[in-house]
């Protein structure tokens, strides 16, 4: 994977943002969304050239936000710094950026969706311990595309420190009828830095009422980083109509739940009473 630092970050994002009066503005707009406070834009218009705004400039150039990394709440504004992304970003330099930033050409152009996916990244570079940091934008991208929300918030909810996942349909709802037996599989990423040996999917609670999966613990086959992998699991619904959430935790070898946020891991199934209307 390729690493990047925060200047590099925002000199190349900066090409594909409009509205912005030069870099020194960028970086202060850029910075405040994120709620850091440590610079303010000048009142004044004859304030705001490059030539005065040298110094917030070189972190779009030359300085990394490594140095200031305290200056930034931990997590920072995720959502105002996506609206101040979504708001900027150039509507016909959407897939140029996407492309920039190593994105597959394969998923489908979302503005609001890039802008949460860079604002995520630029969260990695406040929460690293080094200048380098992974391009994770299309990771990210895609963890979104399939409902992950808030990457950040599961990075910090893990047993294992660098620790992350994510499921593509993660939201994939069954419909059914009473009594109908039904496959589900998950297509499980492994999206962090630790290698998975001897995990396992475990059923959190048996309703009696909700569909019954056929195994209530499923073992996750050995995957690194970067890695994907598939399990499944048939379920047989009961004779009670209505929705069921079926939650499922990942564990390790110990026993040890590896994730305390896991509703990614969760099956929806809607059961209904099928009436025989023939003759």
């Amino acid at each position: 994977m390729i690493s990047i630092k925060s200047q590099e970050f925002l000199k190349d994002l900066y090409k594909y943002l409009g509205k912005q009066d030069n870099q020194g503005v960028y970086v202060i707009n850029f910075f405040n969304s994120a709620g850091c406070k440590t610079f303010t834009l000048p009142r004044l218009k004859a304030q705001r050239t490059t030539q005065y705004l040298e110094n917030e400039r070189h972190y779009a150039k030359d300085r990394s936000v490594f140095q200031m990394r305290s200056d930034f709440p931990n997590p920072i504004d995720i959502d105002g710094l996506s609206q101040y992304l979504c708001d900027s970003l150039k509507d016909d330099s959407v897939r140029d950026c996407m492309n920039h930033f190593g994105i597959a050409a394969t998923h489908e152009e979302n503005k609001k969706v890039l802008a949460r996916a860079l604002a995520l990244q630029f969260q990695r570079f406040v929460e690293a311990d080094s200048e380098d940091v992974n391009n994770e934008v299309p990771t990210e991208y895609e963890a979104l595309v399939n409902g992950v929300d808030n990457s950040y918030e599961l990075r910090n909810s893990v047993l294992y420190p660098g620790d992350n996942f994510w499921t593509e349909e993660s939201h994939q709802k069954h419909e059914v009828n009473c009594f109908e037996s039904f496959n589900h599989t998950w297509v499980l990423h492994n999206a962090g830095t630790v290698y998975w040996s001897g995990r396992k999917l475990v059923l959190k609670d048996a309703n009696k009422n909700s569909p019954r999966p056929e195994a209530t613990e499923i073992p996750i086959p050995d995957v690194g980083p970067n890695g994907i992998i598939k399990i499944a699991t048939n379920f047989e619904a009961r004779s009670m109509e209505g929705k069921f959430i079926i939650e499922w935790d990942m564990k390790d070898s110990k026993d040890q739940s590896c994730f305390r946020m896991s509703a990614g891991l969760n099956v929806t199934v809607n059961v209904s009473y099928k009436i025989d209307t023939e003759d």
